[in-house]
């Protein structure tokens, strides 16, 4: 479908579905495992010529209740953070490399992943990464899924080891946001202590 869509976008029920919204449905699915099946019902429904149901906008939109926020908000922000965090190519010809490299190699990630962005144009920013002082820094609590596709438990293992006293909670599941939307009572219980009391438990928690 998403092949298909690069020649022609696919018209389901007055909507013009391109190679572009039809990755990003794909791509946001994979983030949790409670979506599998939804996606898959809704790139069904649009193969068969149904209007699908979609369980999240694939396209930016401004945030419910907060007037005057435009819909590019949250993409311009993680592009502030990501740009600033360090040096980005300059030279267009390592994208333009980058880009024929990691399309063949993954047709549906690399090229959304390689391509150039704002960063290759970004001011430099001067920064110094935060020292942590020994003793003065106070624990923290770090959750992890075990399978998140996104942020892999091991840099979530290197960010507690990082921070004296820290603690970890990790749950065996596929997604992205642990806390508090994936609903596991073990996780939350954890969380919620902290947060509220600034309680760390005495040794990491396998939920």
């Amino acid at each position: 479908l998403i092949r298909r869509a690069g020649s022609a976008p696919i018209v389901v029920a007055g909507h013009a579905w391109t190679s572009g919204e039809l990755g990003t449905l794909l791509v946001a699915g994979i983030y949790d495992e409670r979506t599998f099946g939804l996606v898959a019902a809704a790139f069904a429904d649009i193969a068969a010529g149904r209007e699908p149901y979609v369980p999240f906008p694939v396209r930016p939109l401004p945030p419910p209740g907060v007037p005057g926020v435009p819909a590019d908000n949250h993409t311009a922000t993680n592009m502030a953070y990501r740009c600033g965090d360090g040096p980005w190519p300059r030279d267009l010809r390592d994208y333009q490399r980058d880009l024929a490299s990691y399309s063949a190699r993954y047709p549906l990630f690399g090229p959304a992943n390689a391509n150039i962005t704002p960063c290759a144009f970004w001011p430099r920013i001067a920064d110094e990464p935060v020292r942590l002082p020994a003793g003065r820094v106070p624990g923290v609590l770090v959750t992890a899924a075990l399978r998140d596709v996104a942020a892999p438990v091991a840099n979530s293992r290197a960010v507690a080891a990082g921070i004296r006293g820290s603690r970890m909670v990790t749950i065996d599941a596929h997604t992205h946001a642990p806390y508090p939307a994936f609903g596991d009572a073990c996780l939350n219980g954890r969380v919620d202590a902290f947060l509220v009391t600034g309680t760390l438990p005495p040794a990491d928690v396998a939920c």
